[in-house]
C-alpha cells in the first residue's frame, strides 16, 4: 500500500521502468524461446498490473473517490473489545491465560478503556474471542483473518457489536 506522496512517486518510476522493459521484451520476442518470453512477459505485466492497482487506490483517496468505513467505530472499540470478551464467554481471568498475562491486566485495560494497550495487544484480544465466536474479522472476508471455528459458549452473537451478521 503506498502510504505517501514519496512512495507514490517511487511507485510511479518504477512502472514506467517496468514499461520500458515490456518494450525492450517485446523487441526481442524472436530471438527467446517462446515459453521464456511468456514467463517475462506475464511477470512484468503482473508487477505492472500491481503498480498500477497501488497507484489508483491511492489516487481514489487522495480524490475522495472511495467511501471510508465510518470512524466512530474507533470510538466505541473499548467497548467493543469487553462486549466481544463478554459475547465469547470468556472472563476477565480466562482471556488473560489465553493471552499469557495476568488478570488484573486485563482489568487494568477495560477500567482505561484500553488507553496503555498497543494495538499488537488489542488485535491479540480481537483473535483471542473471535475464536471462540467462530467469525471471520471482517465480513466477507476469506483471508487469513479467518479462524478455527469454535463453539460459541454464550450460544448467540450480540447485534451491538454488529456480529450477529455473521452468525450462521
Amino acid at each position: 500500500m503506498i502510504q505517501n506522496e514519496r512512495q507514490y512517486r517511487i511507485t510511479r518510476a518504477q512502472l514506467a521502468h517496468f514499461s520500458q522493459a515490456l518494450v525492450r521484451l517485446e523487441t526481442r520476442r524472436g530471438e527467446l524461446h517462446p515459453i521464456g518470453y511468456q514467463v517475462q512477459h506475464d511477470a512484468i505485466t503482473s508487477q505492472m498490473e500491481s503498480f498500477e492497482q497501488e497507484l489508483r487506490r491511492f489516487d481514489d483517496l487522495r480524490y475522495g473517490r472511495v467511501q471510508l468505513e465510518p470512524l466512530d467505530l474507533l470510538e466505541r472499540l473499548p467497548t467493543l473489545l469487553i462486549e466481544l470478551r463478554i459475547a465469547a464467554g470468556l472472563t476477565q481471568q480466562e482471556l488473560g491465560k489465553m493471552l499469557g498475562i495476568h488478570e488484573e491486566q486485563i482489568r487494568r485495560y477495560e477500567k482505561s478503556g484500553y488507553a496503555a494497550a498497543s494495538l499488537e495487544r488489542v488485535l491479540d484480544i480481537v483473535r483471542a474471542c473471535r475464536a471462540r465466536l467462530k467469525v471471520p474479522l471482517y465480513r466477507g472476508s476469506e483471508s487469513s483473518y479467518l479462524t478455527p471455528r469454535l463453539e460459541n459458549p454464550a450460544g448467540r452473537l450480540p447485534s451491538a457489536l454488529g456480529l450477529d451478521r455473521f452468525a450462521a
